[in-house]
């Protein structure tokens, strides 16, 4: 960003920098915003920068007593080799390499003003130097997210306003499922006992809340059978507030009768996150490698009278060969 002024001593350059390309703009994944302020025309005194963040992002935080300092990573930059310093361990995330090579650096007092919105005085600034400054933000929701920089500057250059729109998608928790079965040929009078066993790979946060739903259709009528040992809530044949953990196993035990005779797939289920801040498509898993034969009893008699009556026959034909060749035999 560069202002239409001339006189504005000043050049903002705002991004964001992910830790990880997987955990980009992704809701409940933190990701990194960065913040470049040159001075490009003349000394700069008193400079003050306000940092607006969105209030559906929350502010990363893994020090004791949220402590602004530590929060906001601020510096402030005036050689080359120091800004090369910088870069060498701000790409690979290594603090520890910052703090070992850059004694002199001065860091910023950082304040809150509240409503996700934070405020730094800079004395002054030198020709040429830089402010460079980054934070971690978690975003809570999807959508088009937005921090926003506001620099004011002594004297009677403008105010430089910044604004960094982060579009935040959902994250889509990720199960695998395996079906077992207890029948591969059944009468349509008859059920087939199905148990679920779904694992939770990740994809979202390390514990979910979901809901479990088999999949309808007009060739079947499947219905969840709810476990004693799970406290599960079963309404409208739906599993509501399953949690799981990271890698998780859980068995989810369910029926199935089919209406027609014919070859048919096992009933597929689908799982939907439950997030109130999020409307997340539910996913639908099918098992389409295992053909389920069902017959009605009077067909399947018939074929088994069939087939008794193939099996007499042929011992009937047997026999009379046999006796026919003794016959053969006397004479």
């Amino acid at each position: 960003y560069m202002p239409d002024s001339k006189k504005c001593p000043l050049e903002i350059t705002k991004r964001i920098t992910p830790k990880s390309q997987d955990d980009m703009c992704l809701v409940n994944s933190p990701f990194r915003v960065l913040v470049d302020i040159k001075c490009i025309e003349e000394n700069i005194d008193n400079i003050q920068i306000l940092e607006r963040i969105d209030s559906n992002m929350d502010v990363a935080a893994d020090v004791e007593n949220n402590n602004l300092d530590e929060i906001f990573n601020f510096y402030i930059i005036y050689t080359l080799q120091e800004l090369a310093n910088f870069h060498e361990g701000y790409h690979v995330n290594n603090k520890t390499y910052l703090d070992n090579h850059l004694e002199d650096f001065e860091k910023a007092k950082v304040e809150s003003y509240g409503n996700h919105t934070y405020f730094v005085n800079i004395d002054n600034l030198n020709m040429k130097s830089r402010i460079i400054y980054w934070y971690d933000v978690i975003p809570t929701k999807s959508g088009v997210l937005s921090t926003e920089t506001t620099v004011r500057m002594y004297g009677d250059y403008p105010d430089m306003d910044v604004l960094l729109d982060i579009p935040v998608k959902s994250r889509v928790p990720q199960f695998n499922i395996d079906l077992d079965f207890d029948k591969l040929e059944v009468d349509v009078s008859d059920q087939i006992d199905l148990k679920y066993n779904i694992q939770y790979l990740g994809g979202s946060t390390d514990k979910v809340q979901v809901d479990v739903i088999p999949y309808k259709s007009d060739e079947y009528i499947v219905e969840i059978v709810p476990t004693e040992s799970e406290k599960y809530i079963c309404k409208d044949n739906t599993l509501e507030n399953v949690t799981f953990e990271l890698h998780e196993l859980k068995e989810i035990s369910a029926k199935v009768r089919y209406k027609d005779d014919g070859m048919y797939t096992l009933p597929g289920i689908s799982i939907k996150p439950r997030d109130s801040n999020e409307n997340v498509k539910d996913t639908t898993y099918t098992f389409k490698d295992d053909d389920i034969k069902v017959t009605r009893w009077r067909q399947r008699n018939i074929d088994i009278f069939s087939l008794i009556l193939t099996v007499l026959m042929a011992l009937v034909g047997a026999v009379l060969y046999v006796g026919h060749r003794i016959q053969k035999s006397w004479e």
